[in-house]
This record gives structure tokens, sequence and C-alpha cells, in this order.
């Protein structure tokens, strides 16, 4: 019997069930609800990772054609650590078998992946018509065709995106620790790997944020409203958006008692340089400033004379040098 409802799971995932078959595998669902959640979290993760073997990148022509997986860094291969690996390893194969069988030729998820360097901003419209603008230094990888029951893209970075709504079809965005569920809104999701902190900054609409490892670790958002993942805890906690969380939209650097660090990144994203502080200690320094439009050599000048630091550019790289807000 086990082995038939494997079989029946694997054709569920590979959407290749009968009207019959769905009957009874929606009442193994409802009757082992954490039987069929294991499997679906194999499933889903696997999917993550492998992306079904292969991606497209977008050229300048915007003319797809295959690569190998190229996975960004720091992703691991969660999938294998999750609790009952042969059976989940024994699923994929199946489901791996109908998708192949159902077409008579593998199905090879057509994947566009898009990234900008720092400087630089990137303006993208999805294949459902909603629009995403990659900050400086973010990654976004998504279908060609979102063909699926849910529309999966996968960032690294800062992304803000103004999806389209369709009820039926949810759309998911996710970074390698936590997911933001939407239906129809405008959001900024930040998710630099460097940082602390994961962030979504809700500009109109409402999303749910959740954890990848612990799914009732999740908050709702609407309007105005920011959630804030923080990795070392792996909690999210719920705030007030800022005009800050959306200035890098319209290229404007906005801090209220920022932290002086945080600071020289947003400077690094938006100008395209990098900052050399060897050691010194930025955490007693917090700043207030606003900026638009100026020149690098604005911006410099005038947290200089903020925080009693020298800044001094030579080819992209800003040397900082002083004793900070002392």
């Amino acid at each position: 019997m086990q082995n038939a409802i494997e079989n029946l799971l694997a054709k569920y995932f590979s959407e290749s069930l009968t009207e019959s078959e769905l009957t009874v595998i929606e009442a193994h669902k409802a009757a082992n609800p954490s039987d069929f959640a294991a499997f679906e979290n194999a499933w889903k993760n696997c999917r993550k990772e492998m992306f079904l073997d292969s991606v497209v990148l977008e050229l300048d022509k915007n003319t797809p054609f295959y690569l190998p997986k190229q996975t960004p860094p720091h992703k691991t291969n969660k999938f294998l650590k999750l609790s009952g690996i042969a059976a989940s390893l024994t699923l994929i194969a199946m489901i791996t078998y109908f998708i192949i069988n159902k077409s008579g030729s593998p199905q090879y998820a057509m994947m566009h992946e898009i990234r900008t360097e720092i400087g630089q901003t990137k303006n993208i419209t999805l294949p459902d018509g909603s629009s995403a603008i990659l900050n400086g230094g973010s990654y976004l990888r998504y279908p060609v065709q979102f063909e699926n029951k849910e529309r999966n893209l996968f960032i690294e970075g800062e992304v803000y995106f103004n999806v389209a709504k369709n009820n039926r079809k949810p759309f998911l965005v996710e970074t390698e620790k936590v997911t933001v569920k939407v239906h129809g809104t405008g959001f900024v999701f930040k998710a630099y790997p460097e940082d602390a902190t994961y962030e979504v900054s809700v500009k109109e609409g409402k999303v749910t944020f959740f954890t990848n490892e612990n799914s009732a670790e999740r908050i709702n958002l609407s309007t105005l409203q920011k959630g804030i993942f923080f990795k070392s805890t792996g909690k999210i906690n719920k705030t007030v958006a800022q005009a800050a969380d959306f200035a890098w939209l319209d290229k404007k650097l906005i801090f209220d008692n920022t932290p002086l660090s945080e600071a020289i990144k947003q400077i690094e994203r938006l100008y395209g340089i990098n900052f050399k502080k060897d050691d010194l200690d930025l955490s007693n320094c917090n700043i207030s400033a606003s900026f638009k439009d100026e020149s690098l050599e604005e911006v410099l000048e005038s947290i200089g004379l903020i925080s009693d630091l020298t800044f001094t550019e030579s080819d992209g790289v800003v040397l900082v040098e002083g004793d900070a807000c002392k």
C-alpha cells in the first residue's frame, strides 16, 4: 500500500494524476498531513536547488539558451538535510520519471537569471506582467513562463516587486532562509547574504513573510509595514516601514540615525564603489542626512563633517580614516 501511495504522490507532484487518483491522494493527504507535508517539502526544496536541471541566462538580445545549473554563493543543499532522506530521494526520482514519461522527454525548466553590479539598477518585466527593479549587487532567478501552480522566484540582494494579482497562482519570492508569499502588491525585499537581517517593506497591499526552516515563524504585513528577519535568532519582527526603505528606487539616500556601517553599504550599492576602513570601529557612529542627485564627492564631504572622518577616493575605492563620531 505504501508503494502505491508513493507512486500516486509522485504523480501528484508531477501533475499526472487522473481524477480518480486525485480523490485517493486527497484522502491520504487529509488522513496523513505530516506525511504529505514531508514529501511536499522535499520536492519543493529539491526544485529550489536543482530548478529541474537547467537555467537560461537572459543576454542583451533576450535570447535564451540552456546552461548548466548555476547556484548563487551561500546556497546549500538543504533538501538533503530533511528527515527521511531515502524516502525523499526515492520520491524525487519517481517524480522525475513521471515528468519525463508525461511527454517522452525531460521537461527542463527554462529560467532567466539576472544580476546587477553595485552602482547599477535594472528594470525587469516578468512573464505574468509583474515588474521588478533590482538594486545594485543583486540577483534574480525566475522561469521564462509561470507554468506551475505557484509563481516561484529566487533572489539575493534587494528587489522591488510590483506583483500582478492572481489569486489562483500565488507569487512566492524565496531566499536561502526566508520566503514572501504575495497575491498582488508592491514591496521591497532586501536580502543581501552579508547582512545580519533580511527585510520586507510593503509599499502597498499585503504579504506573508515566513522562514523556510519553520513555517510557523511568520507574520502578515500590509501597507507601510515592515518585517525584519534576524539570522542570529531565526525570528521575524514587525515594525513600520520608513521612506528610507524605498529611497533607492528614486536614487535617494535617506539616513535617520542610521549606523554608519549600514550607510556605507547603501552608498556602495548606489555609487558602485567600495570602502576600505581596515580595523576602524564604526559601531558608535550613527548619522542622519538625506541626499538626492549629489555627487559621490558631495556625499562623502557631508558625512565627513558629521562623523569626523576623512574619505579619500581613488580608482573606485574609498579609504576611510579618523576617529569616528567621538
